[in-house]
């Protein structure tokens, strides 16, 4: 995450947008004890967002996370399709093996689409692209990162990690 410059904590691996992701979260253990003393758990119901958006959020829960980016595992080619439909809602990077390479088509795409691609070896990572700032899309997408959010915050719950911000 170093390389990337992303801040947070990692999650467990989790199956997302078609790909194995670790997101890369912030936790605000402020919001997360308000919901908690107020028995608000997350919200992940998708219809419940839509309306939300209607309403321009009114009455919206503080959010106690907010994702600061996804590692996309596995090979570049079949990675590309989730980082387009994750990049939506946060910064993405493809993290692949150093052995064997990926090849310059597959790095050239990723660079014309905007994805960072980091190398693993062992632990330590190298940045092979490097997509710049990453941009929040015009549109009607932002009910979508509010509801990755609080699915995320559901993982962060279960697993224990968010625990360890109150």
């Amino acid at each position: 995450m170093s390389a990337l410059h992303w801040q947070g904590v990692a999650l467990p691996r989790v199956w997302l947008a078609e790909a194995i992701v670790v997101p890369v979260v912030a936790l605000d253990a402020r919001a997360l004890e308000t919901r908690c003393e107020r028995n608000i758990g997350p919200i992940v119901d998708r219809t419940w967002w839509l309306a939300a958006s209607d309403r321009s959020y009114q009455n919206v829960p503080a959010a106690p996370l907010k994702i600061n980016g996804f590692l996309v595992l596995g090979d570049l080619q079949r990675s590309r399709s989730a980082l387009s439909r994750l990049k939506t809602t946060a910064p993405v990077a493809a993290l692949v093996r150093s052995e064997p390479a990926p090849s310059a088509l597959d790095l050239m795409r990723c660079d014309y689409y905007g994805h960072n691609v980091v190398a693993a070896h062992g632990a330590d990572a190298e940045l092979l692209v490097d997509a710049g700032t990453w941009v929040p899309p015009d549109g009607f997408v932002h009910f979508q990162r509010k509801l990755r959010e609080e699915q995320l915050l559901e993982v962060a719950l279960r697993t224990g990690h968010a625990s360890d911000s109150l």
